[in-house]
């Protein structure tokens, strides 16, 4: 069994910057993506850290992703998502306040 790990995308970054998510999307376009499917790869590890912000999320950056990430998984096969540091609201606690 083949799988796909990928880490630290942080959609969003540098206030939702377009000329990162165009870089995204370039890798996602011609590596990532045509990657899984010549090798048959269904199992997709994602170590955390996919978006940038802990405090929010920019529904801007949300709708993105979704579109350009989340779809495209879909249908593939299995997503595991661990939880990165940026991923949590607090560095201390995994409690929401």
């Amino acid at each position: 069994m083949k799988i796909a790990i990928i880490t630290d995308q942080h959609f969003g970054c540098r206030k939702n910057s377009k000329l990162f998510h165009d870089y995204f999307l370039k890798f996602y376009d011609e590596v990532f993506f045509p990657a899984l499917e010549k090798e048959g790869i269904t199992t997709i590890i994602d170590m955390g850290d996919t978006f940038d912000s802990r405090k929010g999320i920019d529904f801007s950056a949300l709708t993105w992703s979704k579109e350009n990430y989340f779809d495209r998984l879909n249908g593939i096969g299995s997503l595991w998502y661990c939880t990165g540091a940026w991923t949590l609201a607090w560095r201390v606690t995994l409690a929401v306040q």
